[in-house]
């Protein structure tokens, strides 16, 4: 069955039933809890509130809920509750599902770690289509390149590139245990989300961070080289040190929502200092003559793989 489609109106007055519900329970603050949403699936969530974990149902017309969330809820049996409203979000993580609906990924984070590894196969497209959405979220972009033991001289030119964009790189490995300190420190009094390809060892990362969790780390499949899908739903976890992490199932694309020739440009941020230098104002960047982009790149002022990735976007953006 196809998802249904919430129109502006709809969506406006699901904010309205949420707010009235907040009052609501203000109002009966002795049987109110407040938390937030560490597992979904389905019809119910995990919610932790003062470090205890509760079972809970979702009440009917709440809307789309996701790991990450702020909620209200209601104990109706020990640990068993229901959701009754969603905090306002301060920031989310999206991208467009197969249908070209909004499909939320995490909730009130505040940095997004891109992990790849040298196998599966690195996918720069992959990267930056993340980056673009990053920015235009206002959130802030790293990448770890994993399984370092593993790696091959030849990526060192693509690091350097991402490097020299101001895109920190944290370079890891739970093999020889390398860079894991490194990113605790760079995700402390953050709430971050790992994101990126199947396989590249996000949750492997994670048991490496908290040993005490039981997580399934799986292996990469004979026959394609692809990752499975070890982590099948999405899922917090708190660190020692006070940081958030979201931990996110592997995907093989990352679908952009579309945006103008423009705005995509601007999420490049190599290609900043020749906008609106071209010799026409609505300049795609693609075809038109003068273009102060096109000339920069024959310069060698721009890498030949963003260059290539902006392009294939917008590509995309047509379809």
């Amino acid at each position: 069955m196809s998802k249904r489609r919430i129109n502006q109106q709809q969506s406006g007055r699901i904010k309205q039933i949420q707010a009235k519900r907040r009052v609501d329970d203000v109002a009966n603050m002795h049987e109110t809890m407040y938390g937030t949403v560490i597992a979904h699936y389905g019809k119910y969530t995990d919610v932790k509130s003062d470090q205890k974990t509760f079972h809970c149902k979702l009440r009917q017309n709440l809307g789309d809920l996701v790991v990450g969330d702020e909620v209200v809820f209601h104990l109706q049996q020990q640990k068993e509750a229901v959701i009754t409203a969603i905090e306002p979000r301060k920031t989310k993580l999206w991208r467009l599902d197969e249908r070209g609906q909004e499909k939320l990924i995490a909730a009130n984070v505040t940095q997004v770690f891109v992990v790849m590894a040298p196998v599966p196969e690195p996918s720069w497209l992959l990267l930056d289509s993340y980056l673009a959405a990053i920015y235009h979220l206002n959130l802030t972009a790293a990448v770890i390149f994993n399984k370092n033991d593993l790696a091959a001289q030849s990526y060192a030119e693509y690091w350097q590139l991402y490097n020299d964009l101001n895109i920190p790189i944290l370079k890891t490995s739970v093999v020889l245990k390398e860079g894991l300190a490194e990113l605790s420190q760079a995700m402390q009094n953050q709430r971050s989300v790992f994101v990126g390809q199947s396989g590249v060892g996000k949750s492997s990362l994670i048991q490496a961070l908290l040993p005490h969790e039981n997580l399934t780390v799986g292996d990469l499949h004979e026959a394609t080289g692809l990752g499975t899908h070890t982590t099948s739903t999405a899922r917090l976890y708190q660190l020692p040190n006070g940081a958030v992490l979201i931990d996110s199932p592997g995907v093989r694309d990352f679908n952009l929502w579309p945006m103008s020739s423009l705005d995509l440009a601007q999420a490049f941020v190599e290609f900043k200092p020749y906008l609106g230098s071209c010799k026409f104002r609505n300049c795609t960047h693609t075809h038109e003559p003068s273009c102060a982009l096109q000339s920069a790149f024959t310069q060698g002022k721009i890498a030949l793989s963003r260059w290539h990735n902006y392009h294939a976007l917008l590509e995309r953006f047509k379809e």
